[in-house]
């Protein structure tokens, strides 16, 4: 959460928040284990009386420090050295300058779910999946979350918070102009055309020039399945299909009919549309709220917040908007090193009195079972929510995020040709679709140049 609230107050990057969606997919092709860690490794780790150092980077101090010394208290014979790693991309440059080095590279790093798997699959990762681990490990975490620190079969790390997708609304701007709360995403768009023309200065809600999520989490939520990781050598593509056509057709309507607004959330014009109340809706992950109340304190009492509304006849499904992990790198080659740091990660995410510290100091959504499914955090009102028990809802939608869903493993060209080919339509009038289309021919080349075998269904 400290890092968000850095990164919306430099103003907002494409790259920082990349794609929306899970990290991992099911697959029938396994992915065989780095380590061959189970959990008694990792009770016996915590029990033993031999030091163990480990070097941890992330991005928050104030966040990490005080569940650190909350570990080493209880389990002096593991030592952890944090390290304060730059924001996001800015860390996955230096960790990439270290292990092409190979030299300083640390054994546990923070990272988010749509970054991770580009170092999985180039081996920069370990993958400590067993049967055991999947299981009991497995069963402290929300189960997209936990997905979402898979590549395929392979496990690289442990979830440490989640942003599933909400959809924060104006209470007062829908009752002043008599329009219901949207539960499906048709809803959505006939109240936001009965909306603007009404006030032709309002829109149900924008579109986010910096942000591919704007897109991808509509694909996800229409369950388009516009790409599959297979594993970490194989690839398929379906970006043409015809729920990725009605998704782009939607967007593209919703622009023309005034229901949405292009823009960029990174400058000016964003945060004074946003005081000056231009939109009805703001739909992002759960970790948003804060922001919020932090950034528009003038709108108090005027937000409220509920899942994301339903595709066509579909129950309605939500998204992973941010989030990150706590990952294993190539560095720990040592078995005992390797199940104390896993032992570790587990311990300050699945932890009661760790997730407690973890949501107080640093403001996170928790991915751990222990918060979610605390009935106490569930009835938590917000005032600024009126009054809301807006945690409910959070962990309504956590609950119904797609785990049908992949993250492709390069996530930097993803992003660059987003921006290059696919942003430009939201403001030309041109065809969103032919222009995804585009998209899917650039990433299907660029998979085949980096060795990725490639199965397109057209």
């Amino acid at each position: 959460m400290a890092r968000r609230i850095a990164s919306v107050v430099a103003g907002v990057s494409a790259v920082v928040f990349a794609l929306s969606g899970c990290g991992g997919t099911s697959s029938s092709s396994s992915s065989s284990s780095d380590s061959g860690l189970t959990t008694t490794d990792l009770n016996n780790a915590l029990k033993s009386k031999k030091t163990v150092n480990l070097t941890m980077w992330a991005w928050s101090e104030t966040q990490y420090k005080p569940v650190i010394q909350q570990f080493e208290k209880k389990y002096p014979n593991i030592k952890i050295k944090f390290v304060l790693s730059p924001v996001s991309t800015d860390e996955y440059t230096k960790f990439q300058n270290v292990v092409s080095a190979n030299k300083g590279i640390p054994d546990i790093i923070q990272m988010e779910y749509d970054s991770m798997p580009q170092f999985a699959v180039k081996g920069d990762l370990t993958n400590f999946s067993s049967d055991s681990i999947e299981k009991e490990v497995g069963a402290n975490y929300n189960t997209a979350a936990w997905t979402a620190a898979h590549v395929s079969d392979g496990l690289y790390g442990i979830p440490t918070d989640q942003g599933p997708t909400v959809l924060y609304y104006r209470n007062d701007i829908l009752k002043k102009y008599n329009l219901k709360t949207p539960t499906t995403w048709k809803e959505f768009e006939e109240e936001g055309i009965k909306l603007h023309k009404a006030d032709s200065s309002k829109y149900m809600g924008f579109v986010d020039l910096a942000d591919p999520r704007n897109l991808t989490n509509f694909l996800d939520y229409a369950d388009s399945k516009p790409w599959t990781v297979k594993d970490v050598q194989n690839l398929s593509f379906d970006m043409q299909n015809s729920k990725v056509k009605e998704v782009s057709t939607f967007i593209q309507r919703c622009i023309k009919e005034g229901v949405l607004q292009p823009i960029s959330s990174a400058g000016s014009e964003f945060n004074q549309a946003m005081n000056k109340s231009r939109y009805a809706t703001y739909l992002d992950g759960a970790w948003r709220g804060a922001l919020l109340k932090s950034m528009y304190p003038s709108l108090s009492g005027k937000w409220k917040v509920e899942v994301p509304p339903s595709w066509g006849s579909d129950s309605a499904r939500s998204s992973t908007s941010g989030g990150s992990m706590l990952a294993l790198t190539k560095n720990v080659t040592s078995k005992t090193k390797q199940a104390a740091a896993v032992a570790f990660m587990n311990y300050i995410s699945s932890n009661k009195t760790a997730v407690n510290t973890l949501v107080t100091t640093g403001g996170l959504f928790s991915a751990a079972n222990v918060y979610q499914n605390d009935e106490k955090q569930a009835a938590i009102t917000d005032k600024y929510f009126g009054g809301q028990a807006v945690n409910k809802v959070y962990f309504d939608a956590a609950k119904i995020v797609n785990t049908n869903w992949s993250v492709l493993p390069f996530n930097q060209e993803f992003v660059n040709e987003y921006n290059d080919i696919v942003v430009p339509t939201y403001t030309s009038g041109d065809s969103i679709f032919d222009a995804v289309g585009k998209w899917e021919t650039k990433l299907v080349s660029y998979a085949k140049n980096q060795g990725f075998t490639v199965t397109e269904n057209k």
